[in-house]
């Protein structure tokens, strides 16, 4: 199986090419703590639809997956899944997915289109990593996020805030119009 490729659930199939960027977010828990935030491992691919209602589009996948925290990592994978999060995403994740399906449902036409979210847990046919099984979360979750590519430079809190602020105003009412 070529992990480059992703089957989603609507029947369309996605080729991973280029990566854009790659992150972490140390999350934090402690045994019978009820604060808990999953750390993640989070990247951002262009991708090319192999298979689906338009073949050849080329989209942006971003992928969310619920990883150890660093202490844990070792740990056989059934302890691992003890610290699953159980459905709660971490708090950067749930406020895109829930930024994202709002602006979509709004019909909003300054941010790039929603495709598809998809939601699983990990489990072994799903997560391998090169580096073996220490960076697989039984029961954690991973999400893919397939939007439209947009021809435009991606609108970072450095790039907004480094604009002057009558862009910053002008960027404003273009978004307020368009949302």
């Amino acid at each position: 199986m070529d992990r480059r490729v992703l089957n989603i659930d609507d029947g369309s199939v996605w080729r991973l090419s280029k990566m854009l960027c790659a992150k972490f977010w140390e999350g934090w828990k402690t045994k019978g703590d009820p604060k808990f935030t999953p750390s993640e491992v989070h990247g951002v691919f262009e991708a090319e639809q192999l298979q689906g209602t338009t073949p050849g589009l080329v989209a942006i996948i971003k992928v969310r997956v619920e990883v150890p925290l660093n202490h844990w990592d070792l740990d056989p994978p059934e302890v691992r899944a003890e610290y699953a999060c159980g459905g709660a995403f971490n708090p950067a994740t749930e406020q895109e997915l829930t930024s994202l399906e709002n602006l979509d449902e709004a019909e909003c036409t300054v941010t790039p289109k929603l495709i598809i979210i998809q939601q699983n847990y990990q489990d072994e046919s799903i997560l391998r990593s090169k580096r073996g099984s220490s960076y697989w979360m039984p029961g954690g979750y991973i999400v893919w996020i397939v939007m439209e590519k947009l021809p435009a430079i991606p609108l970072t809190l450095a790039t907004y805030w480094g604009l002057p602020a009558q862009e910053r105003k002008a960027l404003r009412a273009s978004f307020k119009e368009g949302y």
